[in-house]
């Protein structure tokens, strides 16, 4: 069971890799057609700027919870790292926890503000907001996910026994 869930977590992960590759890229061209057409054509693009802008907001909210999996959201460790072993695995359990409490309040929130908006229209390409504001709820359901899955193998990890190096070393 466990190879299996580990599995499905990686496809996952590489799902909203992918996802983001194709969000920054797609927002990349649109800036660059954006250029090309102002500077170079003489004719702006109407749709351009909120389509680049909607795709970061996307890719934002979709990589959230790929850094968190590779562990590289920015933090202040300073104290951390001066804590002993036992005392940094539950302090990393409880730092996940409070996460996965604020992304389910995003979950939440974010499924409010996307059903809310879902029937108004963007200024220039005429779709609806709730499809922005959706990256809200989706980014934060994995979010959610991937912290609660930290938090259970820090609090494993702090109760399992402990292994022959850590007995001789306290």
């Amino acid at each position: 069971m466990s190879q299996i869930y580990s599995l499905l977590k990686h496809f996952i992960i590489k799902v909203l890799e992918y996802l983001i590759i194709t969000c920054v890229g797609t927002a990349i061209a649109s800036a660059f057609l954006q250029v090309i057409f102002r500077y170079v054509l003489n004719n702006s693009l109407t749709w351009s700027e909120e389509l680049t802008r909607y795709l970061f907001i996307w890719s934002v909210f979709i990589a959230a919870p790929v850094a968190l999996v590779r562990k590289m959201h920015m933090g202040v460790d300073i104290i951390f790292n001066r804590l002993p072993g036992k005392v940094q695995i539950f302090t990393a359990a409880i730092i996940d926890l409070c996460v996965a409490i604020f992304a389910l309040a995003l979950v939440n929130y974010g499924f409010k503000l996307t059903s809310i908006t879902m029937n108004q229209p963007s200024p220039a390409m005429r779709i609806p907001m709730g499809y922005v504001y959706l990256a809200i709820p989706f980014g934060s359901l994995f979010l959610t996910w991937f912290s609660l899955d930290s938090c259970l193998q820090n609090l494993r990890q702090l109760l399992a026994p402990a292994t022959r190096e850590e007995v001789y070393k306290s």
